[in-house]
């Protein structure tokens, strides 16, 4: 779970999964009002576990599955991967470039 950079507090589950679905890059710790940023290192390592369920696409494909067995394929790894976002959060108190 993320801490906070400022306060060393711990961010519960349920903050951090608030964060992976706002649009705005930061978001204030709610213990010391201080903004914190991902990392840029988590920022990838977020990115590349997205990406695991449309791996299995060419999967789907080529074994030629029903459309309720292809949906589940695709459902189970992207709330694996939604659900673990936390545990790969890294807080920041300064914006990084993804690049």
């Amino acid at each position: 779970m993320p801490i906070c950079n400022n306060c060393g507090n711990k961010w519960s589950w349920s903050t951090s999964l608030k964060m992976g679905f706002q649009f705005q890059r930061g978001v204030t710790c709610k213990f010391c009002g201080e903004k914190q940023y991902q990392t840029q290192a988590s920022m990838w390592k977020t990115s590349l576990y997205s990406m695991i369920p449309i791996l299995l696409l060419p999967v789907v494909i080529l074994l030629n599955l029903s459309v309720l067995l292809s949906l589940t394929i695709f459902l189970i790894p992207q709330l694996i991967v939604i659900a673990m976002y936390p545990y790969t959060l890294e807080l920041s108190t300064e914006q990084e470039p993804l690049w």
